[in-house]
């Protein structure tokens, strides 16, 4: 029985470490992506102008006990379509446990031979995390239907306590469709006073205790990621 538990620990181990070894390097970041994530960002920070305007994508708590698989579907005018997937990650991302979560995936309209399989979006990064998913589009048609996705954002708060220490951790994936432009960004802000980590309780992990409701002081903020999320036509 102990041969075959070290035999079973030997085989976890290898096959996380195999997942580890297919992960790609990101690559350094430039000035050009610096510069070109700070437009992202600016854009997403505006509710409403000539160019647009958000819409929420509203969804219902998940958790480990549900099955896996597609949650929501919003289609635009333009083919394109935003898929909301409640997934688990366990040896094919090289993690010996597994991590139930949500992820948000894009398509391009069905012309766009570069979107068979989507790309990921955004995706929920902490287990007591709240998250948001917004699209910015043109127009909303009477149908209820976006013309087109001019841009994506997922706002991933850590509500728990299993960020970095000390800190409100927050995480935010923009994709500016219109620039190709796909930006991650990692934001470090002070907790209110007198609010003390968890933020809230589950089930409802973003209805945060009155001492530790919003705005946070941003203390410190960094670009993960910077780069054209789709490949150029050829």
């Amino acid at each position: 029985m102990k041969n075959s538990v070290r035999v079973l620990a030997i085989i976890l181990c290898l096959a996380g470490l195999a997942g580890c070894a297919v992960k790609t390097a990101k690559r350094p970041l430039t000035d050009r992506d610096g510069e070109a994530a700070q437009r992202s960002l600016a854009m997403s920070g505006k509710t409403a102008d000539a160019d647009g305007v958000w819409y929420t994508v509203y969804t219902e708590p998940s958790n480990y006990l549900a099955g896996t698989g597609l949650r929501k579907v919003v289609r635009a005018k333009s083919g394109e379509r935003i898929e909301l997937w409640w997934v688990v990650d366990w040896l094919n991302k090289g993690r010996v446990f597994p991590r139930w979560h949500y992820e948000l995936r894009y398509f391009g309209s069905d012309r766009d031979c570069r979107t068979p399989d989507g790309f990921q979006v955004g995706e929920c990064h902490f287990s007591g995390g709240c998250n948001s998913v917004r699209y910015r589009t043109s127009r909303m048609n009477e149908d209820g239907m976006p013309s087109e996705f001019l841009a994506l954002h997922w706002d991933s708060w850590d509500y728990g306590n299993d960020g970095e220490e000390g800190y409100l951790d927050r995480i935010q994936h923009v994709y500016d469709v219109t620039r190709n432009r796909y930006v991650v960004t990692k934001g470090l802000y002070r907790y209110p006073q007198g609010c003390v980590p968890p933020v809230s309780s589950p089930p409802d992990v973003c209805d945060a205790r009155e001492e530790c409701k919003p705005p946070y002081q941003l203390l410190k903020e960094e670009i993960l990621e910077s780069r054209p999320l789709m490949p150029e036509r050829i």
